[in-house]
């Protein structure tokens, strides 16, 4: 069986980054926590792709209380490589580290998120806008842009990968 890598986008995909903008308030969506633990538990491997500074994404972990799922070893930033989504440089750099594996990418962001995971042949899925994110979700976009599933809330994850 091949080893699955979960990889997570960060802003509005783990908690709501409007909350941080507008009010330095930093929240997980619910049931993130329990889906990171179960996620372990099933033996997959877990990791993060984030466009920004290093420092900022590692600070906005540690408040959210993340910083125990993810670690400085496991988050690639698009500043550490020098090549921000939806450029492939990240994605790239993850598959390096664990050759021959199944990777999943959790994110949100249409425009930036999916192309490139899709070409590398990631399985794809989308945290459907709650009404609060950043960036709008149009559907309407190239199908290489697109993600494979779509999601209400994180735990639904779980069974996508179980079943992949």
């Amino acid at each position: 069986m091949k080893q699955k890598v979960v990889i997570f986008d960060l802003d509005d995909t783990l908690y709501d980054e409007v909350d941080y903008i507008e009010k330095k308030k930093l929240k997980p969506y619910m049931g993130v926590e329990l889906t990171l633990t179960k996620l372990l538990d099933m033996r997959c491997r877990l990791g993060m792709l984030t466009n920004g500074e290093e420092k900022v994404q590692m600070l906005k972990l540690k408040k959210l209380g993340l910083n125990k799922w993810f670690t400085k070893e496991n988050i690639v930033t698009s500043e550490a490589i020098g090549s921000p989504k939806p450029q492939d440089g990240m994605y790239r750099h993850v598959m390096e580290q664990y050759p021959g594996a199944e990777f999943f990418y959790v994110g949100n962001n249409l425009e930036k998120d999916f192309v490139a995971a899709n070409a590398l042949g990631w399985v794809t899925i989308c945290m459907m806008d709650n009404g609060r994110h950043i960036h709008p979700q149009d559907f309407t976009m190239k199908k290489e842009y697109l993600p494979k599933y779509r999601v209400r809330g994180i735990s639904e994850i779980i069974k996508l990968i179980e079943d992949e």
